[in-house]
């Protein structure tokens, strides 16, 4: 049996795999590490070497975790948070730090990303924001102990110890459901289609009870409901697609999963009439922060303030929304 001294793992390969597992596709993941996918396929083919284990399974249409691969995954984001901490308190110690920590929902679009950065430097030029994708619970969890200064997420409500600031208005959601159900015939899904279907939900563990919670109600309150439930477990909002997929439910979630997931082929996006919201993308921070970093954080409380009164669509909820998406199916 091979021992785990001898195994030769470095962090980059760690983030090559995460990489690949966020995308499901070997080439979006070397666009999004910005480098050519042929070495990007070999240092994944020698990580599973020197584990002596398939982390993934290659198809013709789609890469999928293996089982193993989700639990590797899991714990190679553990690692990298824990090292990336250790390197920020180092250089904070030395007074060399020159970034402010940012998490960030993983599904969070882009351009709104983008948006707010710009927004805070402007405020900060001399401050690099140093944003890293983390789901709810973990920002929390690093908030409250005082490894991210700033948090963005979905609004859970009140949360202990944190406090938070509207920033974008919540995306419209979409259906997603395998290429082979027989709802994706249609172009339009509206209650009446699911009410006899599986409702696919990430795990508690995942999501906090809160949002969970909040999320169902949204779902139930805009007329969908669902014969039943079923969790989806998963270590990020993309392994939804996996369970879709794999044909067990259907997921309804922000639209521009669709375009993110690197499900395309498999599974399919169909727009929900009437339209549901997700709730608004917050801006957290906690309570106990130190007193330093009180400028830094009424800069980005300034920054959402600008944000959410630039946000075209915080009150939109008509058609319009629903006509771009059933072009886009």
């Amino acid at each position: 049996m091979r021992e785990t001294a001898t195994i030769a793992i470095e962090l980059r390969h760690l983030r090559y795999f995460l990489a690949v597992v966020d995308e499901l596709h070997f080439s979006r993941a070397a666009e999004r590490l910005r480098m050519a996918q042929p070495p990007l396929s070999r240092a994944i083919r020698k990580l599973e070497s020197e584990l002596g284990v398939q982390l993934l399974r290659r198809t013709s249409r789609a890469v999928v975790p293996t089982e193993a691969g989700l639990v590797f995954a899991e714990r190679a984001r553990e690692t990298l948070t824990t090292f990336e901490a250790a390197v920020s308190a180092t250089r904070q110690t030395a007074g060399t730090a020159t970034t402010v920590r940012v998490g960030c929902s993983p599904t969070q679009p882009m351009d709104e990303l983008g948006h707010f950065v710009e927004a805070f430097r402007k405020r900060f030029p001399d401050l690099e924001p140093q944003v890293r994708d983390f789901l709810i619970a973990d920002q929390l969890r690093l908030l409250r102990l005082g490894e991210l200064e700033l948090g963005l997420f979905a609004d859970v409500g009140e949360l202990p110890g944190i406090e938070t600031e509207p920033v974008f208005a919540g995306e419209q959601m979409a259906a997603f459901l395998s290429a082979d159900h027989p709802l994706a015939a249609r172009d339009v899904l509206c209650p009446a289609d699911v009410r006899n279907e599986t409702l696919l939900v990430i795990s508690e563990s995942v999501l906090t009870r809160e949002f969970r919670d909040r999320y169902l109600h949204l779902i139930e309150r805009g007329g969908y409901h669902f014969g039943r439930t079923r969790d989806a477990g998963g270590a990020s909002p993309r392994e939804l697609m996996l369970p879709v997929a794999a044909n067990l439910g259907i997921a309804v979630h922000r639209a521009s999963l669709g375009d993110t997931s690197g499900a395309h082929g498999v599974v399919v996006r169909r727009p929900l009439y009437p339209p549901l919201r997700l709730p608004d993308t917050v801006l957290a921070w906690s309570t106990d922060a130190p007193e330093e970093l009180s400028c830094i954080i009424a800069a980005a409380r300034d920054a959402a303030r600008d944000m959410r009164r630039q946000d075209p669509t915080a009150t939109d909820l008509d058609g319009r929304h629903l006509v771009r998406l059933v072009e886009s199916a």
